[in-house]
């Protein structure tokens, strides 16, 4: 079963996307709706606030390795062909309007501006990008109706990553990278984008000669709640090995209040985010669901227990629904999606399920839900990584 890096894991490196191709919409009988971009995988999806569209991260499948020469692949490069793209499907006529070179973009409260991460330099094919290949990349601004992009700072040598609106829609909140002496620190900023100043919220303290890290981040009414990664005990080298400590935090005026600890914790090999960001609240995962109180600790767990082979899914922003993958096993001790399913997260109950291509290796991690709850979109892998293939997004309307 192949499994991708949750999107709300902010830390973890983007990859880059391939020249934009032309769209090839598909509707499909009943409920679901199907688009792809021949040649592109999706790296990420999200609904506008009125769930008439899907924002998407767009990245390209490369050909196989040394398929091209060195000389196209640097002429290509020069010419920024393999920037990533961000865009825009609306659901009812399935319309792709491209909305930046960029990644990792996310709707304002209103819907009229996307908040996105820009590529700063030419992006290599998406296998071979790493840490260097993002320096200088900065969190900007693009506004619909105008066409007008405003960046947030322009990094010589940082990495902005994970931007996010406030819930009134004035700020936009993101991490800045910056590495000292050789340590990578992560600092969670903000810009005003009326008066345009940056300042910085919350820059996590060094425990011994290791800094502490922000893992993940996001708003929860007039709250800013972040979950952190502290080295167990004093380091006395920046580069020692390190146990790290997860915790649930609420960020004001400057200092990182916690909420809960879940003790040590490998983030390497963590591949589920444990907090989930919604429209009336937040969630944690740890085996169950766990809504997290107004005081900040987990409260009781609701719905089943989920063994390590079993997808937790997404709850739906009202958090009354789990979607989520079921998964089969095949040979040789494989196991592969088999349905997609909507249920009460509360009991269990299934509502509605969607059959999943076994041959096309479904993506069901990448799950989004429209604000009202009611619209539910996920994506599939494509079967090969030739140039010619696809990711598919899957829409689907809930009774």
């Amino acid at each position: 079963m192949r499994v991708r890096a949750a999107r709300f894991v902010f830390l973890a490196a983007f990859v880059a996307v391939f020249p934009a191709f032309s769209a090839d919409p598909v509707a499909a009988d009943g409920p679901v709706v199907q688009w792809f971009k021949r040649g592109h995988m999706i790296g990420g999806i999200e609904f506008s606030p009125d769930g008439r569209e899907v924002l998407l991260d767009l990245r390209p499948y490369s050909r196989t390795a040394g398929s091209l020469p060195r000389e196209v692949d640097r002429k290509k490069r020069e010419a920024r062909l393999y920037d990533p793209l961000i865009g825009v499907v609306t659901v009812a006529d399935l319309r792709f309007t491209e909305i930046a070179h960029g990644r990792d973009g996310h709707f304002s409260p209103d819907g009229r501006a996307v908040a996105f991460i820009a590529q700063a330099n030419p992006a290599p094919w998406e296998q071979f990008e790493t840490g260097d290949d993002l320096g200088g990349n900065y969190a900007a601004v693009h506004d619909r109706a105008s066409g007008k992009t405003v960046a947030m700072a322009r990094p010589k040598w940082d990495v902005h990553s994970a931007p996010a609106f406030t819930p009134d829609g004035k700020l936009v909140t993101y991490l800045n990278l910056v590495a000292i002496d050789g340590v990578q620190h992560t600092r969670l900023t903000e810009f005003d984008l009326a008066s345009r100043e940056t300042r910085v919220l919350y820059d996590p303290p060094l425990v011994g000669k290791t800094p502490m890290l922000i893992w993940q981040y996001g708003h929860v009414g007039d709250r800013l709640l972040a979950t952190l990664l502290v080295p167990q005990s004093a380091t006395t080298l920046a580069n020692a090995r390190v146990t790290w400590v997860e915790q649930l935090v609420e960020i004001r005026d400057g200092k990182a209040i916690e909420l809960f600890n879940w003790g040590p914790n490998d983030p390497q090999i963590q591949t589920i985010e444990r907090l989930r960001i919604l429209r009336d609240g937040a969630m944690t995962f740890e085996g169950r669901w766990r809504r997290i109180s107004r005081d900040g600790g987990p409260g009781e767990p609701v719905g089943k227990s989920y063994g390590e082979d079993d997808a937790p899914g997404m709850p739906s922003p009202d958090g009354r629904l789990l979607a989520r993958a079921l998964t089969a096993k095949g040979e040789s001790e494989y196991r592969y999606y088999t349905t997609l399913v909507v249920e009460k997260l509360d009991s269990g109950k299934i509502l509605a399920q969607f059959h999943l291509d076994k041959a096309r290796g479904q993506r069901p991690e990448l799950i989004a839900w429209s604000t009202d709850s009611r619209r539910l979109a996920w994506c599939d892998f494509a079967a090969t990584n030739w140039v010619d293939d696809h990711d598919t997004l899957f829409v689907a309307k809930l009774p």
